[in-house]
């Protein structure tokens, strides 16, 4: 059986956009039949450009799910193993601080956020010619070197700094930068060719301006951490994404079926904060109060918040973008809205989360 029919006319939209505060949005679906749908509103910048389908909108934290398609790659093609010990293959040495000799430190431990690093948002630059290396940058920006804080496997800690271990991880396992690796590998055979991790906005065409919570313009932000938060996209090529993790074409040719299905495991330091699930290899999956599988992840930093939500044994999902500080509960309330339209879905999304255990 199909999915119920949601329609978000542009009207509803803008409306929302006023209502929450935000300059711009775009926002698409994806049904059980592939139908697919893609909804604008608002602007891209000061200048009044309007946001079209082929804008393209920082997502910050969205990128660890394809970061996650990026590393398992390399474990499709026989490079590394998801259990295997990582340390052993890094060009840097990660300080342990007591916390054990690093066999805990695994691709898997590294993607749920259970290696034991620390919490630490990407550092900023005034460009990118100041970005150090990707060992500089493990050695903070205060000289003090990323290092162990906890036991592998111990506990959920939501590391960037960990995703840098993955680049740096990429580049010695395949000898490729991360942003190649992940671009020919996985992007573009997905054909999500308007997807990049360039660092400036004057790289990227039909790129969108961040704003704060008043919708005033940021000024450009270059950040150091690419694989954590620094791709570039549009609602469009997310729905590429989200069609790769339905039942009919599960990996789109870019993962074995069996592969994209372990990204929503999680190992039992991540069963935190859903009753049924938790963090797996770069997303949140876990079973709603109908009984419905999900997979989810939202991303959030300065002038940017965006949020992806797919229901895998069906096919359908939805990707809401905004270019604004203020721009997380309209995605969260479009999401609820479609659950709720085109799955019966109750909107009680208490009945899914259980109480954060504190991590230590």
């Amino acid at each position: 059986m199909g999915d119920r029919v949601w329609t978000l006319t542009p009207e509803r939209l803008d409306f929302l956009r006023r209502g929450y505060r935000v300059p711009g949005t775009a926002v698409g679906i994806i049904d059980a039949e592939g139908v697919v749908s893609v909804d604008t509103a608002g602007i891209a910048d000061p200048a009044g450009r309007l946001v079209s389908a082929d804008s393209r909108f920082q997502v910050a934290s969205l990128t660890k799910v394809i970061t996650a398609w990026a590393a398992l790659r390399m474990v499709a093609d026989g490079l590394i193993d998801l259990d295997e010990p990582v340390l052993p293959h890094l060009d840097w040495d990660l300080p342990l601080n007591g916390h054990g000799h690093g066999e805990g430190i695994t691709l898997r431990a590294l993607l749920s956020h259970t290696a034991g690093l620390p919490r630490a948002a990407s550092p900023q630059f005034s460009d990118e010619a100041s970005i150090p290396s990707l060992v500089g940058l493990l050695g903070g920006t205060d000289g003090v070197p990323v290092g162990l804080e906890a036991d592998p496997g111990s506990v959920f800690r939501y590391s960037n700094p960990g995703y840098v271990l993955i680049e740096l991880l990429i580049k010695s396992r395949t000898g490729i930068d991360f942003a190649e690796w992940t671009r020919t590998t996985v992007l573009e055979p997905m054909g999500m060719k308007a997807s990049s991790f360039h660092r400036t906005a004057s790289a990227v065409p039909e790129a969108v301006t961040p704003h704060r919570y008043l919708g005033h313009p940021l000024p450009q932000i270059v950040y150091g951490y690419l694989a954590s938060g620094g791709l570039w996209t549009t609602v469009p090529d997310l729905l590429k994404l989200v069609a790769a993790m339905g039942p009919v074409n599960r990996g789109a040719g870019v993962l074995p079926p069996a592969l994209v299905e372990e990204m929503w495991s999680s190992p039992p330091a991540a069963h935190l904060f859903l009753r049924h699930g938790g963090y797996g290899l770069g997303q949140i999956w876990g079973i709603l109060a109908s009984g419905q599988r999900f997979v989810a992840n939202q991303g959030s930093r300065p002038g940017w918040r965006s949020l992806l939500l797919v229901l895998p044994d069906r096919g359908s999902g939805m990707v809401a973008l905004t270019n604004a500080n203020s721009g997380l509960p309209m995605t969260v309330h479009l999401a609820l809205r479609w659950l709720r339209a085109t799955q019966g879905e109750p909107l009680r999304p208490w009945r899914v989360l259980t109480v954060p255990r504190r991590s230590r």
